[in-house]
């Protein structure tokens, strides 16, 4: 089951997103998230940030209660350059990270099972 709310403003100089998602699945698991972004559209470039934050569990080995809880961070910027109107170059970086809060399994989880993940990615649009 996945739920999803989101809202846009267009500033003129600017355009502001926000969405709030929440999926789960049969076993009770969950993961919560809420993501901000911003899009500055200039002559040629045009700049992005997105900012996310959220929570996850899974419940599925414990009857619906939380056995695994945590935390989710996620930044991202994005820079595009348009050549024309059908061609333009990108860039985009993100930097991702998953925190583990609590566990009541047998498991003991450290800030060792803390997860950190970066991407960046290079490319050229054409648009027909």
């Amino acid at each position: 089951q996945r739920q999803f709310l989101g809202a846009s403003y267009d500033f003129g100089a600017a355009k502001v997103n926000y969405i709030m998602a929440n999926a789960s699945t049969s076993g009770k698991g969950e993961v919560k998230t809420n993501t901000v972004g911003i899009r500055i559209p200039m002559d040629k470039v045009t700049l992005a940030l997105s900012v996310g934050s959220g929570s996850y569990s899974n419940a599925a080995a414990y009857s619906g209660v939380a056995n695994i809880a945590g935390n989710l961070e996620d930044t991202t910027f994005g820079a595009f350059y348009n050549f024309d109107k059908s061609t333009s170059a990108y860039f985009f970086t993100s930097r991702s990270k998953n925190t583990v809060t609590q566990s009541t399994g047998d498991t003991d989880h450290t800030a060792g099972t803390v997860g950190k993940s970066n991407t960046s990615t290079l490319g050229l649009r054409y648009s027909y």
